[in-house]
């Protein structure tokens, strides 16, 4: 990409409405790197790129502050230091290849919204009280999981969403949702918050089911 076309997609990406983070540097992404436990990324395996850099790349998010990786923060830095980092400053550190680019708001075809059949079974185990309050029962399963990817896809695509956690082991963000009761419980509804974690080319996939009740 030729200066002329890296102006003009940072021109397009500053008025769109969801941008892409793409490192052209970079082939890692969460889809292909080794995660350790307690460490994240393995810093080795993409080394010279910066992990948080690499759990973002290829990432869908909407474009504002909050909802997407906050930009570095240069005003720190004095004229005099900035003109000498002129051609190391980068978006997200110094040196950061990382590009955001415009893109099509994501719609239900090309979003998908994956929660794992264990996270719902982990949910029953730990809240089955309250979600048989909403009048679940273990049969009911299923329709559970239908409603919440329901309620989370319809967030998500209007950009309803906070950011929950940045750091080496990926981009976290809290939705909140809302259930149908059901059976007993028929007509009412029930919101709480659902986390999830922004992986590439616009998957969304459940971490914790019940992150707490909407006050």
């Amino acid at each position: 990409m030729n200066v002329f076309d890296d102006l003009r997609e940072k021109a397009k990406a500053s008025f769109s409405e969801w941008i892409k983070v793409i490192d052209p540097l970079s082939h890692w992404t969460l889809d292909n790197v080794e995660i350790i436990k307690d460490v994240g990324v393995n810093p080795i395996q993409v080394k010279p790129h910066c992990k948080k850099c690499v759990v973002v790349n290829h990432c869908w998010f909407k474009n504002e502050d909050g909802k997407k990786p906050p930009h570095f923060n240069y005003s720190k830095y004095s004229i005099l230091v900035l003109h000498k980092m002129k051609d190391i400053i980068g978006l997200y550190h110094p040196r950061c290849h990382c590009h955001e680019i415009a893109i099509k708001p994501p719609t239900e075809k090309t979003l998908k919204v994956t929660c794992a059949d264990k996270k719902i079974n982990d949910a029953y185990e730990r809240k089955f009280g309250l979600i048989n309050a909403w009048g679940y029962t273990e049969t009911d399963k299923s329709l559970l999981k239908v409603n919440l990817i329901r309620s989370v896809t319809e967030q998500y695509l209007k950009g309803e969403y906070k950011i929950f956690k940045y750091d080496e082991f990926g981009f976290r963000i809290s939705i909140q949702v809302s259930v149908p009761g059901i059976n007993q419980k028929n007509g009412k509804t029930y919101k709480f918050i659902t986390g999830f974690m922004v992986w590439p080319n616009g998957k969304i996939q459940n971490t914790t089911f019940f992150g707490g009740k909407v006050k």
